[in-house]
């Protein structure tokens, strides 16, 4: 049964370890910060594949963006007029790529130019995720409303809400993260801990072992999902065999987003610039802390044998600005 977590300091000859310490040139144990066209904004997702493409997404309140990596140089681009800021992407081999944000704006890339389909919300989506261009799913929700998270699937082209448990949460008015094995096969993670699954028939609570956040969920197969999150203090969520078991990381800040490497390793990052390794045994994992060189909000790490890993990032905690942004890379070959 999975019951505890350990603590390892990782000490790095000449680099500091507190967080927002970096080494000469940002470059601290492979992470190097990378110029990016969305500097200048937040960036709130990355998505990389194993052939180079790498797409992020982000903005400031009220106006999005996104931009594109062909492995050799970035690009911004252009947006429909009117897209409000995105939070998520997900894109696929044959370069279809989706994009989710605020105001239940969802956006379609087939290579050459957007389209935007209806979505029957007004809610800000925070997470999308599919088995292919014609099984999507998108999940959002405002936590600061009286209304509650919401759930969207797309089926051969038409969006359309999925009923959930509602009353078993009547507090959770936010839906953050949406991963999933297959079409019928599909985990929720939201607000105070609140742990949905999809069985292809219907939406089911799970009891997460938490009541903080869940910010973002991951996997390589059914006996290895993680869940992450938190606000003050990060949470770590695994299967344990019978049920879910939560571990908190003592004297770390939430953690926003989840990579496995594999079954047994895995990055994460979160608030005030937090980016470390877990490791997995049967029981237990150990958290690696390492050290990056910036202390703003990390919300986002992707990767992949080819291009590498990127963590991005931006000023998430001034809400009025500036809108800064952040783009990590460590390459594949990094010890």
């Amino acid at each position: 049964m999975f019951r505890r977590f350990l603590l390892r300091s990782v000490l790095v000859a000449g680099l500091s370890l507190a967080i927002g310490c970096g080494g000469p040139d940002g470059q601290t144990r492979g992470w190097n910060q990378a110029s990016i066209p969305l500097a200048d904004r937040w960036i709130s997702d990355v998505h990389a594949d194993r052939f180079g493409d790498v797409w992020v997404v982000g903005g400031e309140p009220g106006r999005g963006a996104a931009a594109r990596y062909d492995g050799s140089r970035w690009t911004e681009v252009l947006l429909p007029e009117g897209v409000q800021l995105l939070n998520s992407v997900h894109s696929f081999s044959d370069g279809t790529t989706f994009v989710a944000g605020d105001g239940g704006v969802i956006l379609r890339w087939d290579g050459v130019e957007w389209s935007r389909p209806a979505t029957p919300t007004g809610q800000n989506l925070h997470s999308i995720w599919g088995t292919g261009p014609g099984d999507m799913w998108a999940v959002g929700g405002s936590a600061g409303t009286s209304e509650g998270g919401i759930i969207l699937r797309n089926r051969d082209g038409q969006w359309t809400t999925v009923e959930w448990p509602r009353a078993e949460h009547p507090d959770t008015r936010a839906l953050y993260a949406v991963w999933g094995i297959g079409r019928s096969n599909v985990y929720i993670g939201g607000q105070n801990g609140t742990l949905l699954h999809w069985d292809g028939e219907s939406v089911r609570t799970q009891e997460s072992g938490t009541e903080r956040d869940l910010r973002a969920i991951r996997g390589t197969g059914q006996d290895q999902i993680i869940a992450v999150g938190g606000g003050s203090q990060g949470v770590v969520v695994r299967p344990d065999g019978e049920g879910w078991q939560a571990n908190s990381l003592q004297g770390y800040p939430g953690i926003q987003d989840i990579w496995l490497s594999g079954r047994q390793s895995g990055w994460i990052v979160g608030r005030r610039g937090l980016a470390g390794r877990l490791r997995f045994s049967a029981e237990d994992f150990t958290f690696e802390p390492v050290s990056v060189s910036t202390s703003m909000t990390l919300r986002s790490i992707s990767g992949a044998d080819g291009p590498g890993l990127f963590a991005v990032g931006g000023t998430f905690d001034t809400p009025e600005g500036p809108y800064n942004g952040i783009l990590l890379r460590r390459s594949a070959d990094a010890e």
